[in-house]
């Protein structure tokens, strides 16, 4: 109740501002070109049809799989502060240069390029909880490796920023999930995590964990989604 008003004069600035760069057209294209110039509710629309058509039943078909992941394993005590440690020495791992950055803890996960030489990349951690952090991190990681790739020459013109929120998006997620979760990331990386966390790690085989952060399952929150519901938790907003 507190927040309402404030959140009422923003909705009512955004469809002002909506409306004088619409030029007549689609409200909500006015706002979109803001983060992904030339994309268009109509186009959006097809694209999230599809995915609506073919992600609904994939998912149904993996809850109602008859083999699930043992979900307890990303459960299990897992220091903070090792988590951190681990974290950075896997984002370092795929390019991260933290001599042009860093991590910080944060409540939602962020990645902010300040300028050359200095992009800031944040997670958030739980104890009992591994994939919140970790793949936080290479989600965030995937945004500074973008932010750090810019060409510093062009910095300050349009050579020198990201293209689209889209073209951003997809380098995150690309870390996160195609390479991240994959069987060929663990193979390298699985024995350190072990080590990291023996507590947690040590009974566990490689399938196992692999399986388990790899995990499908709804769920309200958009930033611990997996791969296959994420994109349910965008087009919901969409709709």
């Amino acid at each position: 109740a507190a927040f309402k008003p404030t959140l009422a004069e923003i909705v009512r600035l955004k469809k002002e501002e909506a409306k004088a760069l619409s030029d007549g057209g689609r409200l909500y294209d006015a706002l979109l070109a803001g983060y992904e110039p030339g994309e268009t509710t109509k186009n959006l629309t097809a694209i999230f049809k599809s995915l609506r058509d073919n992600l609904i039943p994939l998912v149904d078909a993996i809850k109602n799989a008859p083999r699930s992941s043992d979900l307890s394993i990303m459960h299990r005590d897992y220091p903070e502060d090792v988590q951190e440690t681990f974290g950075k020495h896997a984002a370092g791992a795929i390019g991260f240069n933290f001599d042009a950055g860093r991590l910080d803890e944060t409540t939602h996960p962020f990645c902010s390029g300040m300028g050359p030489g200095d992009t800031r990349i944040t997670t958030r951690y739980d104890r009992n909880e591994f994939n919140q952090a970790f793949f936080g991190i290479l989600h965030e990681a995937g945004h500074g490796l973008y932010e750090q790739g810019l060409d510093t020459s062009h910095w300050g013109t349009p050579m020198g920023e990201a293209v689209s929120l889209g073209i951003h998006e997809s380098q995150s997620r690309m870390w996160e999930n195609f390479v991240g979760r994959s069987p060929a990331f663990w193979d390298h990386f699985y024995p350190k995590v072990q080590e990291a966390f023996p507590g947690a790690l040590s009974g566990v085989s490689q399938d196992a964990f692999v399986f388990a952060v790899n995990d499908v399952r709804p769920s309200p929150i958009r930033v611990e989604a997996d791969e296959v519901t994420y994109n349910l938790h965008i087009l919901l907003r969409f709709e």
